[in-house]
């Protein structure tokens, strides 16, 4: 019986490791998704950051330790441009520390969703069948918050009852479409938000709809109800995107 070292991983152990790894890396993102209207509250004390900004690096430090980092040409340089835009031709802004908190978050995460999507490339389909999944849940949520406030005139959000803070620039839904119906915003901040993390689930519904070959594993039903949680935010961004 030949003896295996422990200490060198197999190739099937090694994809192994990598599907383990990436299952990981796309929860911690959707997830991100998820809590992106939750701000930066936790029963009314004020985190450091935001829990989606947290996820998403909790990703980073997954992808420094097994390095899996990846850093293109063109976002270094799409960065670089960024940097001297800010800090060199807006020279105002060269000591103040929200802008240099703020330009270093968002060089972290552009690096950590490239690595992601760059290593695991051959995921995509998964990542985007997963995405549809979730953006479906918070969907159908949103509406049931909705049919809910229109017969029982009781808002249920999330984002206000966990944070202790109100996120959304109100505790209750505000009937604004014709002095009946909120705008829609699920688990987001406003209906806008929502609307962007709506949009590539919205392509991916119409494809499911228009095309008889549709890729999409569900029925029908997932859908409409995207497409419905969509147009119930009465959002320009929703509309045109």
């Amino acid at each position: 019986i030949k003896s295996i070292d422990l200490k060198t991983p197999t190739p099937q152990n090694s994809k192994m490791n990598n599907i383990n790894l990436y299952k990981i890396e796309r929860d911690l993102l959707l997830l991100s998704f998820v809590f992106t209207g939750f701000g930066h509250h936790f029963m009314g004390i004020s985190l450091r950051l935001e829990y989606s900004t947290f996820l998403i690096f909790v990703v980073l430090i997954i992808q420094v330790f097994t390095r899996t980092l990846r850093i293109p040409r063109f976002l270094f340089y799409l960065l670089l441009f960024i940097f001297v835009q800010t800090f060199f031709i807006n020279s105002s802004n060269l000591l103040h520390s929200r802008v240099i908190s703020q330009f270093t978050g968002v060089a972290l995460l552009a690096m950590t969703i490239f690595s992601f999507f760059s290593f695991y490339r051959n995921n995509l389909y998964d990542f985007a069948i997963k995405y549809y999944k979730v953006v479906y849940y918070i969907a159908l949520f949103s509406i049931f918050q909705i049919l809910f406030f229109l017969l029982f005139h009781i808002s249920i959000i999330p984002q206000n009852l966990i944070t202790g803070h109100v996120e959304t620039g109100s505790s209750v839904f505000i009937p604004q479409i014709f002095g009946i119906l909120p705008r829609n915003f699920g688990l987001s901040s406003e209906p806008a938000n929502f609307a962007y993390i709506l949009m590539p689930a919205v392509y991916l519904a119409l494809n499911q709809l228009l095309n008889k070959e549709s890729f999409i594993p569900y029925k029908e039903i997932y859908a409409w109800i995207i497409i419905i949680s969509s147009i119930l935010t009465f959002s320009v961004v929703a509309y045109f995107g």
